[in-house]
């Protein structure tokens, strides 16, 4: 399943156009709130040290290779902040869900230009959430 993503207004006027694929139902990662708020504070202590990757987006929309480099970066880092250079900030948020449907990741935040993205790695995962390991106690008294 393929789509289009025309924003008018975007960069130069002439709208973004993008053919993406959206992510099959099967792949679709869903977070919790609990989840969200954690990978937040971790994102915020990562820029903090400076350790947040942070890919820009300009007036024109991504590069034809945006999707890969993102994809890569992700595959790296599990957790990556967009900042995006759009005349509406509620554009940011549209470009950000057709990005990131194309590399099967979540949008954990956004605020204003800036969107804040996170795809676990199955194999080794470099983030381990709290809220989503067992509680150890609890085990026990079963």
């Amino acid at each position: 399943m393929t789509f289009v993503l025309n924003i008018h207004g975007f960069g130069n006027g002439s709208g973004l156009h993008r053919k993406c694929c959206a992510r099959p139902p099967s792949l679709v990662m869903t977070l919790t709130s609990k989840e969200r708020a954690e990978l937040r504070s971790i994102a915020g202590r990562k820029e903090m040290v400076k350790e947040l990757i942070t890919m820009f987006i300009n007036e024109d929309g991504p590069p034809e290779d945006f999707s890969m480099r993102l994809d890569k970066e992700l595959a790296s880092h599990e957790i990556v902040k967009l900042k995006m250079k759009v005349k509406k900030k509620k554009e940011a948020k549209t470009i950000a869900e057709v990005l990131v449907g194309g590399v099967n990741a979540e949008i954990v935040q956004v605020t204003g230009h800036t969107v804040v993205v996170y795809r676990e790695r199955k194999n080794s995962p470099g983030i381990v959430l709290k809220c989503r390991t067992p509680d150890p106690e609890s085990n026990a008294s079963n």
